[in-house]
């Protein structure tokens, strides 16, 4: 596109590198590292390229596993 344009420069386009990253598997990902803060936070994952991701995690200082529990935050 840029070699299709009279004057490239007005365009003041910048190139950066980008990486785009999808989580195979969620509850490794969350069990991976640790949470120091106090209660616990429920995640509701929507993926429909990975369906076993999809569900409700519940995210604390004691663990992460699945929950029925409502949502606090929605990753779609």
């Amino acid at each position: 596109m840029l070699l299709l344009v009279a004057e490239p420069r007005r365009l003041r386009a910048n190139v950066r590198d980008g990486l785009w990253v999808r989580l195979v598997d969620v509850g490794a990902a969350l069990s991976a590292r640790a949470y120091a803060a106090p209660g616990a936070v429920v995640v509701e994952v929507a993926d429909e390229f990975c369906p076993w991701n999809q569900g409700r995690w519940r995210v604390g200082a004691d663990g992460v596993g699945r929950t029925d529990e409502p949502p606090d935050l929605a990753a779609t």
